[in-house]
């Protein structure tokens, strides 16, 4: 049974390493990337030039099992797709690729992602065998996933309109800062907010303290927002 595949780095990591198909030091840097980017460790290391796309795949053939197939010159039925729905194969980056009686064979980049495997299990409601392909076949085939009127209209509801980017765009810069733009132009236009501020601090701070409060104060605000932000606003980006 093919091993789990554990986030940043775990298993696969440690085999690689055992393997001698990555330094310590390569191995460190990719854990570090993929922490940054959640990306596939085997795919990481690539990018980084550490090992190639071939000794990735024969690493998962022969220490999984599982068989390495091209995409580019294969057909894949038609019926395939209503298997695994558009979304569901951009979530998890796999693509059909043929079905043997009650098992649908499904092309993926990491095969030892148990995790994926198994939710795929549950959501189709069939034996699922991986097989090994490349980023780059797994990606073109992606791209040429058929678009049912379904998929249209999820993503429709997903992507945000030109001022649902901006509002994304703009919130924590806006909402962080507004506050001390705001004390800023009172100090700089307000003689009575000047006064009872910076001459005439209340609850008897001096005008450093008072100062400082506001920045603290400020900070706190900013740390909030950010924190809301990648919460509810942003949370891709976290």
């Amino acid at each position: 049974m093919p091993m789990r595949s554990e986030s940043y780095g775990g298993n696969l990591g440690d085999l690689l390493l055992r393997d001698g198909l990555v330094t310590n030091d390569a191995l460190d840097e990719a854990v570090k990337r993929q922490q940054q980017t959640n990306q596939p460790l085997g795919r990481i290391l690539v990018e980084m030039n550490a090992i190639s796309e071939s000794v990735k795949l024969n690493f998962f053939h022969k220490r999984f099992g599982h068989e390495i197939v091209s995409l580019r010159d294969h057909k894949i039925p038609d019926i395939l797709y209503t298997y695994i729905p558009r979304s569901t194969a951009l979530k998890y980056r796999v693509v059909p690729y043929k079905l043997e009686g009650d098992t649908l064979v499904v092309a993926m980049e990491d095969p030892s992602n148990l995790v994926t495997l198994d939710n795929l299990k549950v959501q189709i409601g069939l034996k699922i065998r991986p097989v090994i392909a490349s980023y780059s076949d797994i990606e073109a085939a992606l791209e040429q996933f058929p678009q049912t009127e379904e998929d249209e209209a999820e993503e429709a509801v997903a992507a945000p309109s030109g001022g649902g980017k901006l509002f994304k765009y703009l919130f924590f810069p806006v909402v962080a800062f507004l506050p001390l733009a705001t004390v800023i132009a009172l100090l700089l236009f307000s003689d009575d907010f000047q006064k009872r501020v910076l001459l005439h601090p209340p609850w008897g701070f001096d005008t450093q303290d008072m100062v400082l409060s506001i920045v603290l104060l400020w900070g706190l605000w900013s740390l909030i927002i950010y924190e809301l932000d990648g919460l509810f606003v942003n949370p891709e980006k976290r």
